[in-house]
This record gives C-alpha cells, structure tokens and sequence, in this order.
C-alpha cells in the first residue's frame, strides 16, 4: 500500500489525527505524504508504529514550514525503512532532531537531504545515526541549514559503507 502525495499540497491540512495510519499495517511507503502542507505544526507521536512494513519515507514532510520539532518515536516499529530521502527537507522552522529518531532503523541506505534547507535547525544531536550501519548515503543531508552550530565528532561512526558525502554540509 502507498501513501505517495496523498496529502500533498492540502491547504486545509493543519492536524494529523494521532490514528491516521492506526490500522495501515501494510503501508509501504509515505511519498511526499504531507508535502507542501503549510498548516501542520505538529506531528503526532508513533503516527507510524502501526506500519511495519515501510520501506520509503521519501519527502513524506517536504516544505511543511510549521514543523518546528519532531517526535522521538515517530518512526517506532519502522524496522524495514531504506531511505529517508528528504524526509524533513525545507521545513524552515525545524528547531530540533530527537537523538533517537532513528532508533530502529538498522536497514536505511539513504539519508539523501533528509534535513536539507532547514535554517533554523542549530544542533545534530549526539548518536543520530547510532545502528545506522547500512548508510550509502549522506548526500546533501544538511546542505543550507545555515543554523547549525555544532557537529558531534561521532555523528557517522555506525555508518562504514558510505559511499556518498556530496554536500552533505
């Protein structure tokens, strides 16, 4: 099941409903699910627990301005997810990332500009990719977020077959 562009550019979307996916237990992918969706301000914690075949996070909150912080357990449960691919790309108001949001996710290849244009983001919390030992990519992750003040030294330890740094800062 997809959920590609389902929400996409919906002005009259301002709240996610905790138990959207509740009973989506074969979802596989959230494309560009809340994408362009101007009135989200929050997203509801473990909205995703339920969907525990996802592979794909693609863009599913791409330039949703008012998000300005992310649950930490928003992606529990989601143990087969391979890319984030621009997840959380140009939300401009994004302050902060859990340390554990990735928690989980042992089996993602692609973090592809999944925080990339989010200029109000100043911090990278210590082990956010801690058990991400799959990684290929980095491209771009936080290309343009201009706020950032600190990098942790450790921030791509777990990550050995990396093969793409472009840009990443």
């Amino acid at each position: 099941i997809s959920f590609n562009s389902t929400f996409y550019n919906c002005t009259g979307v301002d709240e996610i409903p905790e138990d959207l996916f509740a009973g989506c237990t074969k979802a596989a992918r959230f494309d560009q699910t809340f994408a362009f969706c101007k009135g989200i301000t929050e997203i509801p914690s473990r909205l995703f627990s339920n969907c525990r075949q996802v592979t794909v996070f693609n863009k599913t909150f791409y330039s949703c301005p008012g998000i300005s912080e992310i649950p930490e357990d928003l992606f529990s449960g989601c143990a087969y997810v391979t890319s984030f691919n621009g997840t959380f790309s140009s939300c401009s108001h994004l302050k902060a990332i859990p340390a554990a949001l990735f928690t989980g996710c042992s089996k993602v290849t692609d973090f592809a500009e999944v925080f990339a244009y989010c200029p109000e983001l100043e911090e990278i919390p210590t082990g956010l990719f801690k058990g991400c030992r799959q990684v290929e990519s980095f491209s771009r992750a936080f290309a343009n977020d201009t706020g950032i003040k600190t990098v942790p030294a450790d921030i791509f330890d777990s990550c050995r077959k990396v093969t793409d740094f472009s840009g990443t800062f």
